[in-house]
């Protein structure tokens, strides 16, 4: 035991490292071997304690690292005495650290091996006693200044267990977590030490003595090894026992000298868990290989031969293999269509092995078999091994192929554009040189004719002005179009001279004065006086101002104000102001303003005109003039523009101050038209006008005034409103108005009854095929583009006029043939009811002389007998009876014949009460054979009497209950109810109310239920004349009749009739209350 380490030793230990511990502590400084591997480099020492002169003399080694061994350590004097010890010790022998440093190892510890060892030059390892009865494993190095002792607990020794005890063997294998079992040649089995097997049996062991094949009968694969092994086979095998894997192995067992089979031994593991993790990773690695085959990159890996190892499918169909076999121990020479492609494949693959770093993102061209050429975005990485070193890489890719093809596309597309964008430019400024001599040619004339002595109607000065007025506006856009080509190019650079800047300043404020008052806009200036000749390019600051103070003017709404101001903020500057109390600008907008082509409102909605170019100019003449623009605007507070340049004397040498005359420039301010125009004639046709542009507004007018009474707007929403106000007979529109666009007035206008007729002619400066397309799509009836000439305005509106005309037309023919075709209709259906009832009537009256004569001999038969006085009450009431129906016959005969000769029948008083009676009395019989229950909801005292022809009344009661019966079935209930009540306007009455539960009246056929003839019976069912008879009946007396009825809950039919006819009431000016009751 002595000369074995001790068996709890860790690697980082004296004890576990005897070869190392040779060598004397703290004297290694090579290699990788510290203190994680027993040596103590040099340190501080391990611990201060309160004996420093102990401590200050004995200077431990690796102090830092000797505090952390799980080891004692003690540091020994050539004399025998602890000079040190770690923590370790302390906790190891019991005592602190100042009562181990400075007493005798032999008193400490009393082992006389222990102090030999110390003593003597080798080291040596045992067992000692600590003398309170725990043995200790020492490890002692002798060194010449003394000795290190390293102690640790010596763990107890292992007693092996008696195997040949059958009692311990039966303690092992039920503790043991394995299945041990065993069973004769018969399958019995004999032994049976399932531990494993408790989490599924409370009791396993119970199955000693039972058949295998009987215990686990529902286990196939436990049988059939059974089977295999009593057959002499030794085998292994896998499967599920009731939720839980197992690993079990059978072996044969036979005697030993005959070797006869005598059956099997079998152990058995629990190897769920194994199974599981085995299948986890199975289905990682499937999801794995899934993810690998169906990525969109290709992806390979190579050894560090540059051969392939292996790759996904998207990049075997690169290849166009079918296998991962055709590639494996290839190179990217058998790979390649060219040399130098594999040649550069190789550098990068070779840069990547060599220095182990990836590369990514390489663009890689490459040349397919079929001559195409592809591009791939390639990434290597190296792949290492255990130990760190380099063994392949890994490689992915993407082709890019598209997106090179659209980078080049691109590249191509800007180098065209930039193309048409020179060609553009050279374009504008030619064209707009060549524009400059016809409005030179335009502007003179007009103007010498405008200044002119020479008359001029009123009308002919209207025009030149708005032509003089366009071609100004025109001109002032073709200066901004060359300006903005000069500072494109670069060519712009400011002319220095002396300028009396004050004097520019107000005379072009003077000039905006007229065009401030037209729309009544306040127009103000506040100009410093001390401001002398200041060097500028009067050109561009002159600009500069004109543009500010154009938006301002263009922005202010009426009623606002105009603020100019030039001032000197110091001598070495000049600052110009133009505020205004306009809208204002939103401050995410301010440098959007100052850029070129930008509008804040660039819709076709928008409510000035303008190319976006003002204020980049400014801004860009500032700075040419050395200074600075800055706008402070929010919105609704307006918007102050303030332009800060300096005054540069040095400008001034060899130039002489020489004031120019600011002569008025007239047309750089535009002064509104006056829509104001006389009251045109009442007989013209009325023309709609909406546009924006005052001056267009007066040119149509002055165009289709003296055909047309003219209505002019200045957008769609006012016109809109116009045209509802007094209805138009044509709406000539312009496209782009602000508020309400063309597009938008059109759409509202095909939305509006009253509107949609009128012909709506567009115009617009768009003439593309595009938006004539657009503007016909959206329900316009013309297109007019921009510019057209008089002749062809006239023609499109006389055009749109006769449209109208001839749709206004064609509607009051169609109003008159409707009401032809509906006059004619109702004379059909007059005719068609003529013929019905004239047919009626002959057969009513065919009728009526076939049926008299019967009826005729059945009354007085009748009545004969009653004469006699039978004595049977049965016969009597039978006769009673046929009598009385007899009576009813005869004047329902004679109701039909008034009803077809339109004569009325005559009125007799009679009492509601007996009348319902009667009719109950007559119709339970039929009631009860059908299954149905009579329901009587009416008070005899309370009913009144009425002046009706009865047997009409009757005879209505009959047809309504009759059709109720037929619509009820087995089980159902007709209600009979009656009251007195007026009505609606206050006639004394009674109202009769029949109800029933039966299947109800389709809403389809209520409105024709009254019509003659007319049934919603089977055929042969009915004739349809019943509740037709019955209505007349009702509207003969002056009462109403009404069916209330809805497809499966019944009907109720609702007769009210007046207690007189409207003729009798009228006769005898009487209540009917106060007739003279008479036998029913």
């Amino acid at each position: 035991m002595a000369e074995k380490p001790c068996e709890n030793s860790r690697p980082g230990s004296a004890a576990a490292s005897p070869a190392r511990a040779a060598t004397p502590l703290g004297e290694r400084r090579c290699g990788r071997e510290g203190p994680g591997a027993g040596a103590l480099p040099p340190g501080r020492p391990l611990r201060t304690t309160p004996a420093p002169h102990v401590f200050l003399a004995c200077v431990l080694p690796g102090a830092e690292f000797t505090e952390l061994m799980d080891d004692a350590l003690l540091v020994v004097s050539p004399a025998g005495a602890v000079e040190a010890a770690n923590a370790a010790a302390e906790r190891l022998l019991g005592a602190s650290r100042e009562a181990l440093v400075g007493r005798d190892l032999a008193a400490l510890l009393p082992d006389s091996t222990l102090d030999q060892a110390c003593r003597g030059t080798d080291e040596a390892r045992f067992s000692l006693d600590d003398g309170r009865g725990a043995r200790l494993a020492a490890h002692v190095v002798p060194r010449p200044e003394g000795a290190w002792v390293v102690l640790r607990p010596e763990p107890a020794p292992l007693v092996a267990p008696d195997l040949q005890s059958d009692e311990h063997l039966r303690t092992l294998l039920s503790h043991a977590p394995v299945v041990l079992f065993a069973c004769d040649a018969r399958g019995i089995l004999t032994l049976n030490e399932a531990h494993g097997l408790r989490p599924l049996r409370p009791n396993p062991g119970n199955d000693v003595g039972r058949s295998i094949f009987e215990a686990y009968a529902d286990i196939p694969w436990v049988v059939d090894a059974a089977r295999r092994a009593l057959a002499g086979e030794s085998l292994s095998m896998v499967g599920d026992l009731r939720g839980v894997v197992y690993e079990a192995h059978y072996s044969p067992l036979r005697v030993g000298g005959s070797g006869e089979l005598c059956g099997f031994i079998g152990v058995a593991l629990d190897v769920t868990e194994r199974e599981r993790t085995i299948e986890r990773y199975a289905s990682q690695q499937a999801v794995f290989k899934y993810v690998l085959a169906n990525l969109p990159q290709g992806i390979f890996w190579k050894d560090r031969e540059c051969r392939y190892l292996g790759c996904n499918q998207h990049f075997l169909q690169r290849l166009r293999l079918t296998s991962p076999d055709e590639l494996i121990g290839k190179t990217d020479y058998d790979i390649c269509a060219s040399r130098e492609e594999a040649d550069f494949f190789r550098t990068m693959d070779r840069k990547v092995l060599g220095d182990g770093v990836p590369i990514l993102n390489i663009e890689e061209p490459m040349r397919m078999f079929d001559g195409t050429d592809t591009y791939l975005l390639t990434s290597k990485v190296p792949i290492r091994d255990d130990q760190g070193e380099v063994s392949g890489l890994l490689g992915i890719y993407v082709d890019i192929t598209e997106r090179k093809r659209m980078e080049l596309e691109l590249q191509r597309a800007k180098e065209a554009a930039d193309a048409a964008l020179r060609a553009k430019s050279e374009f504008l400024t030619t064209i707009s040189h060549e524009l400059r001599t016809p409005l030179a040619l335009l502007l003179g004339p007009l103007e010498s004719l405008l200044d002119g002595d020479a008359p001029l109607g009123e009308p002919v000065r209207g025009a030149l002005t708005r032509m003089w007025r366009n071609a100004s506006r025109l001109g002032r856009l073709v200066d901004d179009i060359l300006d903005y080509q000069k500072l494109e190019a670069g060519k712009l650079r400011p002319t220095w001279e002396p300028v009396a800047v004050r004097d520019l300043v107000e005379g072009i404020v003077l000039d905006a004065e007229p065009a401030a008052q037209a729309a009544g806009i306040d127009l103000r200036h506040e100009l410093a006086d001390d401001l002398g000749a200041v060097p500028l390019d009067r050109r561009m600051f002159e600009k500069i101002l004109l543009n500010l103070l154009g938006n301002a003017l263009k922005f202010t709404p009426a009623g606002g104000a105009v603020t100019v101001a030039l001032a000197r903020r110091d001598r070495a500057r000049l600052r110009l102001t133009v505020r205004d109390t306009g809208p204002g600008i939103a401050p995410e907008e301010h440098e959007r303003v100052f850029q070129r082509f930008e509008q804040l409102d660039s819709s076709i909605t928008r409510k000035h005109e303008g190319t976006g170019l003002g204020l980049a100019i400014v801004r860009e003449f500032a700075e040419e003039l050395g200074g600075v623009v800055e706008l402070h605007s929010a919105l609704g507070e307006g918007a102050s523009f303030v332009v800060d340049l300096p005054i540069d004397a040095d400008r001034l040498v060899d130039l002489e101050a020489v004031p120019q005359p600011n002569a008025a420039r007239p047309g750089r301010f535009d002064v509104l038209a006056d829509d104001a125009r006389p009251e045109p004639r009442p007989d013209l046709p009325r023309l709609l006008v909406a546009d924006d542009n005052p001056d267009m507004r007066a040119y149509i007018a002055a165009v289709l005034g003296n055909d047309y009474a003219v209505e002019l707007t200045a957008n769609g929403a006012l016109a809109l409103q116009a045209a509802r106000a007094r209805r138009p007979d044509v709406i000539l529109a312009d496209v782009m108005m602000p508020e309400m666009d063309g597009y938008e007035l059109v759409t509202r206008l095909k939305r509006d009854d009253d509107l949609r007729d009128v012909p709506v002619v567009l115009l617009s400066a768009k003439a593309s095929r595009e938006e004539t397309a657009r503007g016909l799509d959206v329900g316009a009836d013309d297109y007019l583009p921009k510019p057209f000439a008089a002749v062809e305005l006239r023609s499109r509106v006389r055009a749109a006029l006769r449209l109208h005309r001839t749709h206004l037309e064609v509607v009051r023919q169609k109003q008159a043939l409707e009401q032809a075709l509906q006059a004619l209709q109702d004379a059909q259906d007059q005719l068609v009811q003529s013929s019905k009832m004239a047919a009626v009537g002959a057969l009513v009256a065919g009728l009526s002389h076939e049926l008299n004569n019967p009826v005729a001999v059945i009354r007085m038969s009748a009545q004969m007998l009653l004469r006699r006085s039978p004595r049977d009450p049965f016969i009597r009431r039978a006769l009673e009876r046929i009598e009385r129906h007899s009576q009813r016959c005869a004047a329902l005969v004679d109701a039909l014949l008034a009803y077809t000769r339109r004569r009325p029948p005559g009125a007799e008083r009679c009492e509601l009460d007996q009348v319902l009676r009667w009719l109950l009395e007559l119709v339970r019989p039929e009631a009860d054979e059908r299954g149905i229950r009579l329901v009587a909801g009416f008070a005899g005292d309370s009913l009144p009497a009425l002046v009706v022809h009865r047997p009409s009344l009757e005879s209505a009661l009959l047809n309504v209950f009759g059709n109720a019966a037929d619509a009820t079935g087995p089980g159902g209930v007709i209600e009979i109810q009656a009251r007195s009540a007026p009505d609606s306007d206050g006639r004394a009455g009674a109202e009769i109310v029949i109800r029933d539960t039966g299947v109800g009246i389709a809403a389809a056929d209520l409105p024709r239920v009254f019509e003659p003839f007319y049934t919603t019976k089977p055929p042969g069912k009915g004739t349809g004349l019943g509740l037709s008879m019955a209505q007349k009946f009702v509207r003969a007396h002056g009462g109403t009749i009404r069916i209330d009825s809805e497809l499966g809950r019944g009907t109720a039919v609702r007769m009210w009739l007046p207690l007189l006819p409207p003729d009798a009431a009228a006769a005898e000016g009487r209540a009917p209350a106060s007739l003279a009751p008479q036998a029913p």
